[in-house]
């Protein structure tokens, strides 16, 4: 992967008032196409990177790059043109849509900020979009979120990340809420939509076992820093950080590995 990354830091620090710092120096890079798994606690700052990198908190030191531009070099109107670039999967499936909206309003929201004014348009790109994350527009195009599962809901907040083509989506730990049958489901969801598409993700998660099915490359976060990076093969074989160790350890046996 040669191309320059979608999304960079560099050096990136994070406080909120006096308090410690959330992030501390963190250096993590997304290529084109490439799934990079940030894994944490609850705690360790995924979130709060998620939004760093998306330009929605500024940074007290370092620097984030899109696609080699700094952000803070941006112009506001740059900026908001460079972030229908970037999808956003949150983490509360329950949370994460608006009641009173059906689907087909809920996904085609980013169309209409992004001024996409003609309906049809609007509604068959929203069509593809379901039909992308394995949902039938027949059936679900005029449903409101009391009417979907938990799993029905993730698709459709992944639908509305994927309705402008990002280049990038950052998804924050949105198989946490699920059971294990419908977190490994969205999971190979989204290998198969990067296959497709070629769309880069970021994804945080605390659990190191999924990240492995899904990545193709891990990044360790505790205590606001990335204490390692590698293959998820690598790191489940050969940790380096104690963190890392545990996290390890516990992966292999969700992922039924023989300790030796």
């Amino acid at each position: 992967m040669s191309r320059r990354p979608v999304v960079e830091l560099q050096d990136v620090w994070k406080a909120f008032g006096q308090r410690a710092p959330v992030l501390c120096g963190v250096e993590l890079r997304v290529h084109p196409g490439e799934v990079v798994g940030l894994v944490g606690p609850n705690g360790a700052g995924k979130s709060t990177l998620l939004w760093v990198a998306a330009g929605l908190l500024p940074v007290d030191r370092g620097q984030v790059l899109w696609e080699g531009a700094d952000l803070r070099a941006m112009s506001p109107v740059d900026r908001a043109r460079w972030r229908r670039h970037l999808g956003y999967v949150p983490q509360d499936p329950f949370d994460a849509l608006p009641p009173h909206r059906t689907v087909l309003q809920t996904v085609e929201e980013p169309l209409r900020i992004h001024g996409i004014r003609d309906s049809a348009a609007r509604t068959e790109r929203v069509c593809a979009c379901l039909e992308a994350v394995g949902l039938s527009p027949t059936r679900f195009l005029a449903r409101y979120p009391h009417e979907l599962s938990g799993g029905e809901r993730q698709r459709v907040a992944l639908a509305r990340a994927l309705v402008l083509r990002p280049r990038c989506v950052l998804a924050d730990e949105p198989t946490s809420m699920l059971d294990f049958a419908l977190q490994v489901d969205l999971v190979d969801q989204i290998r198969t939509l990067r296959a497709r598409l070629g769309t880069s993700f970021l994804y945080a998660t605390h659990d190191l076992a999924l990240a492995a099915r899904l990545c193709d490359r891990v990044a360790v976060l505790s205590g606001g820093r990335v204490v390692e990076q590698g293959e998820p093969a690598e790191l489940l074989r050969e940790p380096h950080h104690p963190f890392t160790a545990a996290l390890a350890a516990s992966a292999r046996r969700r992922l039924g590995w023989t300790e030796t």
